[in-house]
């Protein structure tokens, strides 16, 4: 009895506080151009393999903790190895929608799905074919920020992992490993 009675007590304080939380992350009367972000990330690297990532984002902020947004997605891939006299390039496009919701005023957790259309080659196929491909993104971040602009940092789990994912290459420890990728980009908030 003395259990039921303290889960009582204590399921009402959360439920005032959840409500008290509620009322405060309302954007309610805030015009939709002010909940209105953009921003994005470019990433690059250069040598035998060179990887060139342009990726701009829009978001809309659902409230003052959640947003959600779409992205536009240009990749640019290329292995050289001229000592083997031999060359591969590959331009990927596509685009993703995400979610995002903040924890606290730094940390935020982002989930996204990002199909690419790339140059692919089958599983025992000697040619290429081009075709979409799914990639699956969990992960959290942290953000930092001056007035309505933030850079933040991600570190995004590729959930699907594919074998023809373009971010294969760049995983944080190695291709064959842990789908772990780090993304850092910039937000700017577009109202007043």
């Amino acid at each position: 009895m003395r259990l039921i009675l303290f889960l009582l007590i204590c399921s009402t304080g959360l439920t005032s506080l959840a409500q008290d939380k509620e009322a405060s992350n309302s954007l309610e009367g805030v015009p939709f151009s002010q909940r209105l972000y953009t921003g994005g990330d470019l990433g690059f690297s250069f040598g035998n393999i060179t990887f060139v990532n342009i990726n701009p984002i829009v978001g809309y902020r659902i409230d003052k903790k959640w947003s959600a947004g779409i992205s536009a997605k240009y990749i640019y891939y290329r292995e050289r190895f001229p000592e083997y006299n031999w060359e591969y390039s590959n331009s990927m496009y596509g685009g993703s929608v995400f979610t995002r919701y903040l924890i606290g005023n730094s940390f935020l957790a982002h989930a996204e799905f990002e199909a690419v259309n790339a140059e692919v080659r089958e599983f025992l196929s000697t040619t290429l074919t081009r075709k979409w491909v799914p990639i699956g993104l969990l992960g959290a971040g942290y953000r930092q920020g001056l007035g309505n602009t933030y850079l933040q940092v991600l570190v995004l789990y590729d959930a699907i992992n594919n074998r023809n994912s373009p971010y294969r290459n760049e995983y944080l420890f190695g291709p064959t490993n842990i789908p772990l990728i780090l993304r850092a980009g910039f937000i700017i908030g577009l109202g007043n």
